[in-house]
Order: structure tokens, then sequence, then C-alpha cells
């Protein structure tokens, strides 16, 4: 029987330089854009000076497409639940509400927390301290902790998809600043680790604003909006973005920019205009 051997991927010298610029997790990331966009037809040819894959699309259009990668895990439930029982610990029987400013690392030192807390509580009862509320912040850990008259514990975590949209945000318009449109249309490939996607209801008012109506039917989801310059894809430095491709653990959510030039590539579930606008306005709706 003939002996079969395993033949080594040679990729181009550009490709090589830009899986390997940065950590595993962004090659990971860059890796599996790669083989999601080859799957819906997209053919890169070259890297731009800001990372920007340039290629084509099936028909032999012009297609740019830029890769952003996040380093965001799954959201982690044990650290915040760690923390709030070491507080206990040092609280006692002592009602208390714990805000957590951002996200906790996996690792988070709950001791150094515990003693702070306990130390802080020595000083209220010794009358050192005025008032019941106290801010604890060091390293990554940045919390708000008030102690209340009745009840148990509180925790309020930190609304995940608001402030990771936003970095997402400030990435985009870095890359655009950097980077103008110069007449070819640029998709968008957003990755993470963990495959963390937001919520559809904070990606769509994010990235279209708030609808003047929506409704659920027989045919699905549908909502109107209106280019009003408020949102992401509504601001004029986005006019060339074609889509925003977010790829997360269970596949990729397509968000087309209606307000820019269609493009015929399709990438996963796609939130896409209707073809017959309604009085200036624009209806979207999900195609798969």
């Amino acid at each position: 029987m003939a002996r079969r051997t395993a033949t080594a991927v040679r990729h181009p010298a550009w490709l090589k330089a830009w899986l390997g610029d940065g950590d595993e997790d962004r090659r990971r990331v860059r890796l599996r854009a790669l083989s999601d966009l080859k799957e819906a037809g997209f053919a890169a040819k070259s890297v731009d000076g800001h990372g920007v894959l340039v290629g084509e699309m099936a028909k032999g259009s012009r297609l740019d497409v830029a890769v952003l990668d996040f380093p965001w895990a799954n959201v982690d439930v044990a650290a915040p639940l760690a923390l709030a029982d070491a507080i206990g610990s040092a609280a006692g029987q002592r009602a208390f509400l714990l805000h957590l400013r951002r996200e906790l690392p996996p690792q988070v030192d709950v001791a150094a927390v515990q003693r702070a807390v306990a130390l802080w509580i020595a000083a209220i009862e010794r009358g050192e301290w005025e008032g019941r509320e106290a801010v604890y912040e060091d390293g990554d850990v940045a919390v708000d902790l008030v102690l209340l008259p009745t009840g148990g514990r509180l925790v309020l975590r930190p609304a995940l998809s608001h402030a990771r949209l936003g970095r997402v945000d400030d990435a985009l318009v870095d890359l655009l600043f950097s980077r103008p449109g110069d007449g070819v249309p640029l998709g968008i490939y957003i990755g993470s680790p963990g495959g963390w996607v937001p919520s559809r209801g904070f990606a769509e008012q994010a990235l279209y604003g708030l609808p003047v109506w929506r409704e659920v039917g027989a045919d699905g989801y549908r909502a109107a909006f209106r280019s009003s310059g408020q949102a992401v894809f509504s601001d004029s430095s986005f006019a060339h973005v074609c889509a925003l491709w977010w790829r997360g653990a269970e596949g990729i959510t397509s968000w087309t920019n209606p307000w820019a030039p269609p493009v015929s590539l399709r990438l996963g579930r796609s939130f896409v205009a209707l073809p017959e606008p309604q009085e200036r306005l624009t209806v979207m709706a999900w195609n798969g």
C-alpha cells in the first residue's frame, strides 16, 4: 500500500508576515477569517500598510477586508461569585451592594480584596470612616461597595455589550481615520478567542440607531431606520464600509450597511436591506 505523506501549506511571504503579526490568539482569529472569507468567495491577494486584506470577490470585483481581533473570552461567572463570597466573609452578616466597574480577570486575587474590606469595616466600627460606601481599585479590579441597611448580597456586573461595542467603535474610527475610503468597498471581520458576540439589540442600535418602527410577523423580524449620522453605519466616514461580519462560537452574524454600495459577498446570517424603501426609511430584515 502506498504511503501517504503530509504536505505543508506554503503561504506567500506577505501572508506569513500578516499571520505572524501578533500572538497565537490573533493568528487563530486571522486563520479563521481567511477560511470563512474563502468559503464565501473572497480571494486575498495581498495586504496593505494598515494590515487590511486586499482581494477580489468571486466575479472579480475588488474588496478590501479588515480583520479585527479582540482579547475577549466568554463571560466568566465564577470570578464575581468568588469575589462576592470573599467580601461576604469580611462583612459578616451585613448586606451589601457590589458594583463591578469592569470585567474581572479569571484569577482575581480575592484575598487582597477581602483584607481591604475587613480593614474598611473595622474603620467604620471605630468611627474613623464616614458613610457606608467605598471604592476599591487595584490593577484589574475596580469595584464600588455599599453596605445596605437590610437585605442580602446584590452584585451588579458591567454592561459588557455596551463597553465592548465601545472598544469596537474606537478601533473602527482609528482604522478609518488612518485609512480613509478610496472608492473600494471595505468589509470588517471581527473575532475573539472566546467567540463572544454582542446581543442583537445592542449591535442593532449601535450600528443603525433606534428604529423608527419594528415588527415581528410571519416573515420574521423587520425594522425601519433613518440615516441620521448618529449611528455607526450612517456616519459619512463609513460610507464605503459594506458590512460588519462578527464571528461567534456558533457562526457568523453579518450586519450589512444599507447606506453603502452593496456587495455580493455573504457570510453567515445577514441583516439586510429590503429592496423597497418606505418614505425615506430603510427597512431591514434577517436573511438566512
